[in-house]
């Protein structure tokens, strides 16, 4: 299975994640804005390893 892959599956089990906190909490719990966080930090990884690919073709 590829890294984007991989990173594509974790981005969305994250915001799953994310929205149950959400629901759970409140949108300004520090879980939530935890989480959030650590979703941004799939996305921008995901987004760099896609420009890294499209730049070797």
């Amino acid at each position: 299975m590829s890294e984007l892959i991989q990173i594509r599956d974790q981005i969305e089990q994250s915001k799953q994640y994310l929205s149950l906190l959400a629901e759970q909490h409140g949108m300004q719990d520090y879980k939530v804005l935890q989480q959030s966080r650590a979703l941004d930090e799939l996305i921008n990884r995901y987004i760099r390893l896609a420009k890294n690919n499209l730049k070797r073709k």
